[in-house]
């Protein structure tokens, strides 16, 4: 919406919105996978640190290190012969020399990512194919990309059990809020 908002500022034509309201996909597609693949490297390098912290530590500390790399629930109901045992059987692993480098699946996810981000905020574009009019095709778009941001909400309340409708109306209303002030910004 950042986007669609900015272009009745600058007098585009319809061809102009759209070759940009692409542009800016597919650059938002790119640099999404891209921090993703940047993601799993860093999880990778992390992972590799705690194995190496549990290897080279002395029990209370390995199992400090083990129990900051669970989710905390977990965590909280594992007994110190637990941690004892977790420990044990991390030091056994085969020695490794992996890196935390790319790996070719993250490069397929994160091209994963790019279909998905350039692709779910394609509808935001279809306006600007079917009509001339810049200023109809606007407002259509931002339709659109309302109803996208509720969606999104809606399915992600459903999924994480916090109520599907209240969670579509917040992420519709932040989505707003958020839209505005990079507006403002100059976003």
């Amino acid at each position: 919406m950042t986007f669609t908002l900015a272009i009745k500022h600058e007098g585009w034509t319809v061809r102009e919105a759209l070759v940009s309201a692409i542009g800016c996909n597919f650059a938002w597609g790119i640099i999404d996978g891209t921090l993703y693949v940047l993601g799993c490297i860093s999880e990778r390098g992390r992972n590799l640190r705690a194995l190496q912290a549990v290897r080279s530590s002395e029990p209370e500390k390995s199992h400090g290190v083990i129990s900051a790399q669970l989710p905390p629930l977990i965590a909280s109901v594992l007994t110190t012969a637990d941690y004892e045992t977790l420990r044990l059987k991390l030091k056994a692993l085969p020695e490794t020399n992996a890196a935390s480098g790319v790996a070719k699946d993250d490069l397929l996810a994160g091209v994963g990512v790019f279909l998905m981000v350039f692709l779910s905020t394609f509808p935001v574009v279809i306006p600007f194919l079917l009509m001339k009019d810049v200023a109809g095709a606007l407002s259509i778009s931002n339709g659109i990309a309302l109803i996208l941001l509720f969606l999104t909400g809606f399915l992600f309340g459903r999924t994480t059990k916090s109520g599907a409708w209240r969670t579509g109306f917040i992420t519709l209303a932040l989505g707003s809020i958020l839209t505005i002030l990079a507006l403002v910004l100059g976003g």
